[in-house]
């Protein structure tokens, strides 16, 4: 199976999907494809990093190179695509390289959480630097500022400042959020209450997937 989250940056689909993971599914973050790739020094490390700091998407052509690369070691595995695809564009070329490796993505979900709130909470937010576990509003480190599974001193992540929020919401609106009117002709889309602590929307969600099955 594979699902594809759905939400404004901070909305919690990153947490949601950390939690699918421990449940044995995989956890597909363009972000965080993004971001290794930076760390190893890949082919396209440079203009990634750009485009990251600046809170910008970077260009299909890399996106397809990092998803076509995960994909195709994740064979049949239960995959949700962490806020991917972020535009008409990128879905339609994701439903090509799916075709290629004869897969297909059998629901989307959007995860609603208010403006007000996602600002909120984007306030609070620190990820670590290791792992890259996200601590914020509904979900502290047992140690303050630093990370529950390796101790690592927590940070702020370089696209949590207020111009790149500002944004983050427009390129989610104007480029985002028509995904799932173009996603319906093709996939059930479902719109889930992303309000609350992690483990409510958890079960939201879950019995959302229990629809599928």
């Amino acid at each position: 199976m594979i699902l594809v989250f759905i939400g404004p940056h901070g909305s919690g689909k990153g947490t949601i999907a950390q939690l699918f993971s421990r449940k044995g599914w995989v956890s597909f973050s363009m972000g965080q494809a993004l971001r290794e790739h930076v760390q190893r020094m890949g082919k396209y490390s440079q203009e990634v990093d750009r485009f990251l700091r600046a809170g910008k998407l970077v260009r299909n052509k890399v996106a397809y190179a990092v998803l076509h690369e995960h994909l195709s070691s994740l064979k049949k595995k239960n995959i949700i695509f962490d806020g991917f695809p972020r535009n008409v564009k990128q879905f339609r070329g994701a439903r090509s390289i799916l075709r290629l490796l004869k897969r297909d993505i059998d629901a989307f979900i959007f995860i609603d959480v208010p403006d007000s709130e996602v600002i909120a909470r984007l306030k609070e937010r620190k990820q670590c630097p290791r792992c890259q576990r996200i601590y914020g509003k509904n979900v502290s480190p047992r140690k303050k500022g630093f990370c529950n599974a390796d101790g690592e001193k927590l940070v702020l992540r370089t696209d949590d400042n207020p111009a790149v929020i500002r944004d983050r919401f427009r390129v989610f609106y104007e480029e985002t959020f028509p995904v799932m009117d173009e996603a319906s002709k093709y996939y059930p889309v479902f719109r889930v209450n992303g309000v609350g602590s992690p483990t409510v929307v958890f079960k939201r969600v879950s019995r959302v997937v229990s629809l599928l099955n």
